[in-house]
């Protein structure tokens, strides 16, 4: 059965090696993709609290342990984590783990907060982060500015935005321009038309 991909460009690793005899610490190397990357290993054991409430850990096996790295900045697609060990007598451990990343642009710092009042008749703006790029660019600033600004009254924004890789995400968000002052609420009987605005923002 296929593993469903990881919403992640970033992501942990902790893998299991066994041997019938002492497997060497010094030995575990972890590539992903073929680059080395940094990693830890630790034998097989658990944490106790001595006497001082102060934590250790008590070795269980030297035949056992796990293996500990961590992928970031991963793209979307195909990659493969592979690890190679040896215990003392020199016999090889190897393991290899196949899986794909898939990850959505996300939306952040907008220059209207959803669900408020502003006095900002300014243009409209948010951060766009991807982990494979928004027009050639990891990280951008959508903006939409109208000629003369923000008129008083409620707007409904909706965004839609693809990646690179052909992952779409959308972004929806309402709020209030009151840069004249007070605008009516629900429980009045004039309440503004809310004014849609639809950015749609996607690579071909």
């Amino acid at each position: 059965m296929r593993e469903p991909p990881i919403k992640s460009s970033t992501v942990n690793f902790n893998v299991i090696l066994k041997s019938d005899q002492q497997i060497d610490s010094t030995s575990v190397k972890v590539t992903l993709d073929g680059q080395a990357i940094s990693s830890n290993f630790q034998y097989k054991g658990h944490w106790e609290f001595d006497e001082d409430e102060d934590m250790f850990w008590v070795l269980e096996s030297n035949l056992e342990g796990t293996a500990s790295a961590i992928g970031r900045n991963l793209k979307d697609g195909a990659h493969v984590l592979s690890i190679t060990a040896a215990d003392i007598s020199g016999k090889l451990i190897t393991k290899e783990w196949n899986f794909n990343v898939n990850v959505k642009p996300t939306f952040s710092n907008p220059s209207h907060a959803d669900g408020k009042d502003t006095n900002n008749k300014n243009a409209y703006s948010i951060k766009v982060t991807d982990n494979d790029g928004i027009n050639a660019s990891s990280t951008g600033i959508l903006s939409y500015n109208p000629a003369n600004g923000f008129s008083d009254g409620p707007y409904s924004i909706k965004i839609t935005l693809q990646d690179l890789t052909g992952n779409v995400a959308t972004y929806n968000s309402n709020f209030t321009v009151c840069a004249s002052g007070p605008i009516l609420k629900k429980k009045d009987k004039l309440l503004p038309k809310i004014k849609l605005l639809q950015l749609i923002f996607i690579q071909s």
